[in-house]
C-alpha cells in the first residue's frame, strides 16, 4: 500500500479532465455567433420567431419543377397561364421566403403531371391565391 493518503497522478488527471468537462457542459462552447431566432417562450421555439433586427436581407422565392426565380405578381401570372396552356410535363410548385440563409416555406403543391395528375380550376385558383398570400405576407415584412 504505497502513498496511502495521496492521490496518484492518474487519479489527478482524471478528476481535472472530469473538471474541464463539468465547466464546458455548465458553461457551454462559447458560441458567439448571432442569434437569428430568439425564443421568449416554448411556443415561440415551436413556431419558429424570426429575430427580423438581426436580419440583414428578405426574399421572396417560387420554385416550379427545377426552374427558381423571385416571387412577384408577373411570375404567378406567368405560372398559371403555363398550366392552363398546359405547358408542362410535370412539376411541383413551392413558394419561400429567405431570412438570410434560413427558408420558411410558405406553400408547396402536390406533384402534378400531364395527362395523370393536372390542377382543375379550383385548384389553380386556390394556388395563386395561396402565392398571392405569401407576396403579401413578404410585403408586410
Amino acid at each position: 500500500m504505497k502513498n496511502q493518503g495521496k492521490p496518484g497522478r492518474h487519479t489527478i488527471f482524471v478528476t481535472a479532465a472530469m473538471m474541464a468537462v463539468a465547466t464546458l457542459l455548465l458553461t457551454g462552447c462559447g458560441d458567439t455567433s448571432p442569434k437569428y431566432f430568439e425564443y421568449d417562450s416554448e411556443a415561440d421555439e415551436i413556431s419558429g420567431k424570426i429575430n427580423l433586427s438581426r436580419i440583414t436581407y428578405i426574399v421572396p422565392r417560387l420554385k416550379v419543377g427545377p426552374d427558381e426565380g423571385r416571387l412577384n405578381e408577373a411570375n404567378i401570372e406567368k405560372l398559371i397561364r403555363m398550366i392552363k396552356e398546359k405547358d408542362f410535363t410535370s412539376f411541383r410548385v413551392k413558394a419561400y421566403i429567405i431570412f438570410d440563409e434560413h427558408k420558411v416555406t410558405m406553400y408547396e403543391s402536390e406533384l402534378f403531371e400531364k395527362g395523370k395528375n393536372e390542377p382543375d380550376s379550383r385548384e389553380l385558383r386556390d394556388m395563386k391565391k395561396q402565392l398571392t398570400e405569401t407576396l403579401t405576407f413578404y410585403r408586410s415584412i
